[in-house]
């Protein structure tokens, strides 16, 4: 099953890849080869959407009344650069047992990226860079039970290289069904900003 998706991934990634690096002489040449492989995208879509969805994993759930975590709620130390965090789950359809998952992020890290036409670009922004996790490489034993809370907070002193402006906590339980759900919240709110 994960193979079959890593392949299908690679395959999309490939398409792309192939759209950006057209050679052409003439637009119409080069329209014709972005429509070969749009159509290739398309045959690819199709054959997805047929597979019977038994075999594909378990996405997050998007309805809110079955999340699990449904808070995480961030303080900062900058004088000591200590961040506690703390995360509160919910249990709304039943118990669930699994792995809680704390993550800290940095979005707006410049450092360099090899792009699609084989140059090197050293001024490259990444977001979503995985800085630590914070409760261990595979997170702890948690049992979240119907209409009940369970908390955990957890404290962790970021490096000195790490721009807390730019630093978000990530949450989410696991077990052997899947991802429960995610939740993910920036030290310092950004306008426009939709997470819980």
């Amino acid at each position: 099953m994960a193979k079959t998706i890593a392949a299908i991934d690679m395959l999309v990634k490939y398409l792309e890849h192939r759209i950006r690096n057209i050679k052409a002489d003439t637009k119409e040449a080069y329209d014709i080869e972005r429509g070969e492989i749009v159509d290739e995208l398309k045959q690819l879509a199709e054959r997805i959407s047929n597979i019977d969805p038994i075999i594909l994993p378990r996405l997050p759930k998007a309805d809110l009344q079955d999340e699990v975590i449904r808070n995480i709620a961030n303080a900062y130390d900058a004088a000591k650069r200590t961040l506690t965090t703390t995360v509160r789950a919910f249990g709304t359809n039943g118990t669930v047992n699994g792995k809680l998952q704390v993550w800290i992020v940095e979005d707006g890290v410049k450092a360099l990226q090899m792009m699609p036409d084989g140059k090197s670009n050293k001024e490259y922004i990444h977001n979503h860079v995985f800085r630590a996790a914070v409760n261990g490489t595979w997170g702890e034993d948690v049992t979240v039970k119907e209409g009940e809370t369970t908390t955990k907070q957890y404290q962790y002193v970021l490096p000195e290289a790490w721009n807390a402006d730019n630093i978000a906590v990530v949450a989410f339980v696991y077990n052997d069904g899947g991802v429960e759900n995610v939740a993910k919240k920036h030290l310092v709110e950004h306008e426009g900003e939709t997470e819980k």
